[in-house]
């Protein structure tokens, strides 16, 4: 895990002595001895001062005890530590006294003068790194053997180790140097790790190697935090950050390997028990994140013991998950499996050196950055194992797709053969019954014109006049007609119920019961009528079993010849009278011809046109229509203007322009009914 791959202060020490030392609080290591042949003898005493009570010139020396072993650890002590270092030599030289944890907060030099000791250094991360005595990512300060050093030591609260060593400066040179090369492969193996799934990450869009990516950034952050060199080289003027972003570092690098592996392993559908407590762990390491942020003592100190303990219960859950997940056949959980298994081994082996079961040399030294380099390299094996695994499931899925897309293809050739056939006969038949119909709508239209008046007719009994007549269909629901009977001369626009062959067939009904009110019957009064066209209508239709309510919009006009009197009834259909006085409507009655509840006789309004006077009457079909620029309605308000705009032309061109209009309307839309209507223009 993340913690267990960084240095002392963040994770392994502090979570070991956290479960192995909570009695005596603090315990001895043997990392880091005094190493360096000039120093022929050391004596090392230490004062623990847990109330901060004692200054340099108020020490019991006598309370001074001695530390045998080589490396001090106090765990979590809040409080100051004092430690006497008596450095002896043959021959008088210069060394380096080393304190190798980079991140101490408050570390005091003391030189004994006359006796006294006197403060020579203050340095720690409370302080700019500018203010350390040698430019170092360890604490390093220059002394001459023999001499007395006197360290004062605090650490707030946060884990307490101590590891130091005296080195000549050819020795810690050499040792920076070969250092050099380690952190370099290190940081390197990283980096390439990095950009080989960021590559790999920009191919496939998948989001675990975007948790993999942060993940990778959040450890060499965290790394370089532990070990110095962030201090050193990232954030040297700000103190606040070198304190605060080891447990924040931390915490972040755990988030997202914690959201790497649900996504990885894919615990949310494969293992949800596991899952969930990975969500949990994941909610709690964010909220720890911001409580390292606090600025208070109490609070930093809590980030740091939790995210040790967070960090071990994963580590409890993630090798056990990889474990089931390889025993369900998810190959890429092998790589996942060993990477955290080399990572845990690597962590055991520093432990074990730390605590002088192990010897002291390049494995245990270098065994958490050699693990880490071996988990990210093995996680990245476990990327391209599950890339390749989606690519031969891919590959897999695609050649059975294409096994049962041949079948399919054989399956449809037959199926279309099959089905050829059947079409083409039932085409055969479609269009043999097809012709049927049209041969009878034909017909229909046939006998339908036969019952229109002819055009000789209209030209005899109207000369100035004419009929626009558009059918929607082959046949139509809307007619005109005419009728002389007497002095009075009868013409009429209907539009009757329905379009097509059903509305012709209600036509005829119609035009049927208009001819026998005039001729059987001797009517010549519009309204009289259409009452009388009313009855006849109903009666025809009720002599079927089924209601039929069936029916006709009418405008219906008398010319009397003889008086001059034009007579109008209407039913829901006007008159139009326009003159150099403008359009003026005469409104029918709202009720059809045919089947009403509330039937009343109709109206019938009598009126002397005179001369240039022009009347029209017309169905619904023109200002229904559906058509312009947006597709809306031509409307009746545009019609009326229409109407006194053509009336100012002859007879004859009135027509052409109405027709023109419409057709320029309608445009490529289909026509929504039939359009029917009659102008007459009175010249004596």
């Amino acid at each position: 895990m993340t913690c267990f791959i960084v240095s002392v202060k963040s994770i392994i020490r502090p979570l070991l002595l956290f479960f192995l030392l909570p009695i005596t609080g603090w315990g001895i290591n043997i990392s880091g001895a005094f190493t360096s042949r000039a120093v022929e003898g050391k004596d090392i005493r230490y004062l623990m001062d847990e109330d901060r009570k004692f200054t340099a010139d108020s020490l019991p020396w006598g309370d001074f005890k001695p530390y045998e072993k080589t490396i001090p650890n106090f765990g979590f002590y809040d409080g100051a530590v004092w430690i006497r270092i008596r450095v002896t030599s043959r021959t008088p030289r210069e060394l380096i006294l080393e304190l190798k944890n980079p991140n101490l907060d408050l570390v005091e030099r003391y030189e004994f003068y006359k006796g006294k000791p006197v403060l020579m250094e203050s340095t720690g991360d409370y302080f700019p790194f500018s203010h350390r005595p040698v430019d170092h990512r360890f604490y390093q300060f220059s002394i001459w053997s023999p001499t007395d050093i006197l360290l004062r030591i605090d650490n707030h609260g946060d884990q307490f180790y101590l590891p130091m060593a005296l080195w000549t400066k050819t020795s810690v040179a050499k040792r920076d140097y070969d250092e050099q090369y380690i952190f370099g492969i290190y940081y390197g193996i990283v980096f390439f790790v990095f950009l080989l799934n960021l590559f790999i990450y920009l191919i496939i869009r998948e989001r675990a190697n975007l948790y993999y990516l942060l993940y990778l950034l959040g450890l060499v952050f965290l790394q370089m935090g532990l070990g110095g060199h962030g201090f050193q080289y990232l954030w040297p003027d700000h103190p606040y950050v070198a304190n605060h972003s080891l447990p924040f570092l931390a915490s972040l690098t755990v988030f997202f390997l914690i959201r790497f592996t649900q996504w990885f392993l894919n615990t949310a559908s494969v293992m949800p028990g596991a899952d969930r407590f990975f969500r949990w762990v994941g909610v709690l390491v964010l909220l720890n994140a911001l409580l390292a942020c606090v600025n208070v003592q109490a609070a930093y100190q809590a980030s740091i013991l939790a995210i040790n303990i967070l960090t071990f219960l994963l580590n409890i859950a993630i090798i056990p998950t990889a474990i089931v997940a390889v025993r369900r056949k998810f190959k890429a959980a092998r790589f996942f499996l060993i990477a955290f298994i080399a990572l845990i081994i690597s962590v055991f082996a520093f432990i074990l050196r730390n605590f002088g079961a192990a010897p002291s040399h390049f494995l245990t030294d270098y065994s958490l950055q050699i693990g880490s380099s071996i988990e990210v390299v093995l996680l990245s094996f476990a990327i391209v194992d599950k890339f390749k695994m989606f690519k031969d499931e891919a590959v897999q899925r695609l050649e059975e797709m294409n096994a049962l897309k041949s079948q399919q293809n054989i399956r449809l050739e037959e199926q279309v053969r099959e089905r050829t056939s059947e079409i083409a006969s039932q085409k055969s038949e479609i269009e043999f019954k097809n012709k049927e119909i049209l041969d009878s709508i034909a017909y229909a239209r046939r006998i339908q014109q036969a019952i229109l008046p002819p055009s000789k007719q209209m030209r005899a009994l109207l000369p100035q006049s004419f009929v626009m007549y558009l059918p929607k269909d082959i046949v139509a629901g809307d007619f005109y007609w005419v009728e002389e009977s007497g002095d009075h001369l009868l013409f009429a626009a209907a539009d009757c119920t329905g379009h097509g062959v059903p509305g012709a067939m209600v036509s005829v009904v119609c035009n049927n019961a208009l001819n026998r009110a005039v001729r059987e019957f001797g009517m010549t009064d519009p309204g009289q009528v259409l009452d009388k066209v009313t009855d006849l209508v109903i009666d025809t239709f009720a002599r079927s079993e089924d209601e039929v309510r069936d029916g006709m919009d009418i405008a219906l006009c008398a010319w009397d010849k003889k008086k001059r009197v034009l007579s109008f009834a209407g039913a829901n259909n006007p008159l139009y009278l326009v003159n150099e006085n403008g359009l003026k409507e005469i409104k029918g009655d709202r009720q059809p011809v045919g089947k009403y509840a509330d039937r009343k006789p109709f109206t019938t309004h009598s009126f002397t046109p005179e001369k240039g006077d022009h009347v029209y009457i017309f169905t619904d079909g023109f200002p229904d229509q559906f058509g312009g620029p947006k597709g809306k309605k031509f409307k009746y308000t545009p019609f009326k203007e229409l109407l006194i705009q053509v009336s100012r032309l002859p007879i004859n061109e009135q027509l052409q322009t109405l027709e023109k209009t419409f057709v320029n309307w309608k445009g490529s839309m289909e026509q929504v009914d039939d359009v029917c209507g009659i102008g007459v223009k009175f010249v004596e």
